[in-house]
């Protein structure tokens, strides 16, 4: 009810709605979460967090392909973070194309050794 609040106080914040759908895709409400974060896109389309939330969500509704093109479109804005490139890379080996994004990674060293640490997180 606050975000609901901060958005009738502000609708063209794009943060309230991020923050929302962040909310939301916590608690499992994966498809409402996406309105939100589609939102926030709308008002604010070069904020990288906001489509790594939404390819999150993708992703627990098993929605990789879609996903992936919200990766994809992390990695474009912001060339130097490592994590969309691990998520677009587990994404695609849970489609078993993980072949096809090694051959699209430019520097696989820093991928492969990013990668390696997420799976001895996991």
């Amino acid at each position: 009810k606050y975000f609901d609040k901060a958005i009738e106080l502000n609708p063209n914040n794009y943060n309230s709605f991020n923050n929302k759908g962040y909310s939301l895709s916590s608690l499992g409400k994966y498809d409402e979460a996406l309105k939100c974060f589609d939102k926030a896109i709308e008002l604010n389309p070069n904020q990288l967090d906001m489509y790594i939330n939404k390819a999150n969500s993708l992703d627990m509704l098993c929605k990789y392909e879609e996903a992936i093109k919200c990766y994809i479109i992390s990695n474009e804005i912001n060339l130097n973070d490592s994590n969309p490139y691990i998520n677009e890379s587990n994404s695609l080996d849970l489609l078993n194309k993980f072949e096809e994004y090694l051959l699209k990674v430019s520097n696989k060293e820093i991928i492969y050794h990013d990668l390696q640490q997420y799976h001895q997180l996991v």
